[in-house]
């Protein structure tokens, strides 16, 4: 539901001015259900159309759990921020996305560090890969990936800009992340 006006006056580049949001739906990720809370891409500027995303999706994953991925900021370098009900922290909240139980209670769990970022990377870079597709046609870059570092988990973002060159952006998301 919503409206985006494109206007381009000759010599000009394009303008965008508009919102669009989804009103109800669902999002399945893993296998796992998201029940779309807000879902809003908002659009206003001159030349490549990159809005500014509003994506809220909730999860029951246990009768006491219920998980929260809230992912916002421009579409070419969106934030993923997990929250959930009672408060825990990221790596515990996608043990009980992928597990439905705590990491000390996953297979093979040590609930370490590396657990942590391996989680980290396999959530955020199925996010992006399921989203890729269905934004490729909006968005100036190739290909969005949730990685890990030794800060923790990053964002990396990868775009063509002739066919001999290839530009790559990393932002790590970890406590050190400035």
């Amino acid at each position: 539901v919503g409206d985006v006006t494109v206007s381009k006056p000759p010599g000009d580049a394009p303008s965008y001015a508009g919102v669009l949001e989804v009103t109800n739906g669902r999002y399945t990720l893993q296998g796992k259900r998201f029940e779309l809370e807000r879902s809003v891409a908002m659009f206003a500027g001159v030349g490549q159309p990159i809005p500014d995303l509003d994506i809220r999706a909730v999860r029951q994953v246990s009768r006491e759990v219920k998980v929260t991925a809230h992912v916002r900021g421009p579409a070419n370098a969106p934030t993923l921020e997990l929250t959930s009900e009672p408060p825990m922290d990221t790596a515990e909240i996608i043990s009980f996305i992928y597990f439905g139980r705590s990491r000390d209670a996953a297979p093979d769990a040590e609930g370490n560090a590396d657990l942590s970022g391996a989680l980290m990377a396999a959530f955020g870079t199925s996010v992006f890969n399921n989203l890729a597709p269905d934004m490729a046609e909006y968005l100036p870059i190739d290909q969005v990936a949730l990685t890990s570092d030794e800060d923790g988990p990053a964002v990396e973002i990868e775009t063509q800009i002739t066919p001999d060159i290839y530009l790559r952006l990393s932002q790590s998301l970890g406590p050190a992340a400035e």
